[in-house]
């Protein structure tokens, strides 16, 4: 069964597709392309695009593309950066070992273990681990919001390392907004504008600066190396404040009841002045066809498998394809909230995906092509910004 195509971002640049006569057609068939892309392409290396801009500085291009991933707490914002890990990690050599995927989850800092992931494994087994497959009990945060685990600085996670015939690719995972408020407006402006520095929280926004000589005082400096390239905004499709919020009505006065789509307009604002595109991920998918599936199994209909998010065949092709509806009308519904006031948010840069977490941290192909397909959308995006970002020569002058 062939995948439906995926929402794509256009490209200036139609990148040839070769099959591998010997794969078969399917998630892991497309997977493969898509790793095979992702880490043998440089930073910005079409001829044609920088004869474009023929007056750019080539020689000082970033080593990786920076992604900065901001959107609501609790939302799955390191689970889906260690889900992209996890989907380039087969282009790289053998599957991740217990030890090097425990020490990304350390490093991202989850509530979770690949112990606890293989004792809970073993209870499904024994038929103990109820809801635990794609349900939203055992996904959820143990400590809720005010727990220990979760990103409360930003952090640069590296998930390609670069290398001489490659470019790498980094991650800036952010805390979750929980508030809403000016202090969390300000940490992502300056988080978008690539001016705080690595490990500044809310509380504490340590921004970057220079000393110009002959000068007086600090002016704040954002670098191409370390400044974002691209934004994604992350939601979870899964929760009722987010079905509450695709249904506010923006004609009257609706920022006191959904503060987090002002912040979240403010940062779109401030992306675009920079250039940056701006991308959705949304998360805790198979929480959705998990529901899907009991509402069916209890009245009766053909698609409760209680496989808790996978068809019973294991046909499924593409994540999602059970609320396929479901997912195109928040696509559509969230799409026109964050372009509401002359903002551009196209319904193609909304992408559903599945993350990694304790009750699903098996390798699955889909989950991995979901992200690897983000991914390269934001790859594409941050590689456009890149040319245009990148400084001019220096010019000569005779005097």
């Amino acid at each position: 069964r062939t995948p439906a195509a995926a929402p794509r971002t256009p490209v200036l640049v139609q990148r040839p597709v070769a099959f591998d006569m010997a794969e078969e057609w399917g998630a892991q068939a497309f997977l493969r392309q898509i790793q095979r892309r992702l880490t043998s392409r440089k930073v910005f290396e079409a001829p044609a695009r920088r004869e474009m801009l023929f007056n750019r500085d080539f020689t000082r291009l970033p080593p990786t593309w920076n992604l900065l991933v901001l959107g609501p707490a609790g939302t799955g914002k390191s689970s889906l950066i260690l889900t992209f890990w996890r989907a380039l990690r087969d282009a790289e050599g053998p599957a991740p070992t217990a030890e090097e995927l425990q020490e990304r989850i350390n490093v991202l800092n989850l509530d979770w273990s690949v112990e606890d992931a293989e004792a809970l494994r073993k209870a499904q087994e024994e038929g103990a681990g109820e809801g635990a497959a794609g349900g939203a009990g055992t996904s959820r945060r143990k400590g809720g919001l005010r727990g220990a685990h979760g990103t409360r600085r930003l952090e640069a996670v590296e998930i390609l390392e670069p290398t001489d015939a490659r470019g790498g690719i980094r991650v800036l995972d952010t805390k979750g907004a929980q508030f809403f408020d000016a202090n969390e407006q300000a940490y992502a402006d300056a988080a978008v504008q690539g001016m705080l520095v690595e490990g500044s929280t809310v509380e504490q926004q340590n921004l970057r600066y220079w000393f110009m000589l002959g000068s007086v005082g600090f002016f704040s400096q954002a670098s191409l190396d370390t400044s974002p390239h691209v934004c994604c905004l992350v939601f979870d499709a899964s929760l009722k404040s987010f079905r509450r919020l695709l249904d506010a009505d923006l004609e009257g006065d609706w920022d006191a009841d959904f503060p987090q789509l002002g912040l979240y307009h403010k940062v779109i604002d401030r992306a675009t002045a920079k250039g940056l595109s701006v991308f959705v991920a949304l998360t805790h998918v198979d929480v959705l066809v998990a529901r899907h599936s009991a509402a069916a199994a209890a009245s009766g209909g053909p698609d409760g498998d209680g496989a808790g998010g996978r068809g019973s065949g294991g046909d499924e092709a593409r994540v999602g394809e059970p609320v396929q509806g479901l997912l195109d009308e928040m696509r559509n519904k969230l799409a026109a909230l964050l372009s509401h006031g002359g903002r551009n948010v196209a319904a193609d840069r909304v992408f559903p995906v599945e993350c990694y977490r304790v009750n699903r941290s098996g390798a699955d192909p889909l989950m991995d092509l979901a992200a690897a397909e983000l991914l390269e959308g934001l790859i594409d995006a941050a590689d456009d910004y890149i040319g245009t970002a990148c400084p001019e020569k220096a010019k000569c002058v005779l005097s």
